[in-house]
């Protein structure tokens, strides 16, 4: 076998059971296959495939040669897809993710607090939530 199908980073953090990275998901949350927890790929983990996604995708296409900017500019969603797609499914056996708890039905970017809407984000969310801050 080419990959492993496991790693010390995909242990489920409520039975603490590895998971196979066949069956992480990189999207928002998914059970864990062997008590059903919810669980996500870390916040950490998601912003460095972004950041790591969007810089090789105007990165590759301008050492294969396209020097110009409007080219660059056109080719960088289509590649940001495919380079997304790549990840999914080879990356993260490369980089394996983290996988945390995950707080089930939350909003991922707007709650109301006290009347007031509120920009949230995953970690402030997490942080409000234990300490009661949130409902």
């Amino acid at each position: 076998m080419l990959f492993n199908s496991y790693s010390e980073r995909t242990k489920c953090p409520e039975c603490h059971a590895r998971v196979k990275l066949e069956d992480v998901k990189l999207a928002r949350t998914f059970p864990c296959p062997h008590c059903g927890a919810t669980v996500e790929v870390s916040d950490a983990y998601q912003r460095t495939m972004t950041w790591t996604v969007a810089i090789l995708a105007l990165l590759i296409p301008y050492l294969l040669g396209i020097r110009s900017w409007l080219v660059l500019a056109l080719l960088w969603c289509p590649s940001m897809f495919i380079l997304f797609f790549l990840w999914a499914y080879a990356g993260k056996y490369l980089l394996p993710p983290k996988l945390v708890r995950s707080v089930v039905d939350r909003p991922r970017f707007w709650v109301s607090v006290q009347g007031h809407d509120r920009r949230v984000t995953q970690a402030s969310w997490r942080i409000g939530c234990t300490s009661g801050i949130f409902p």
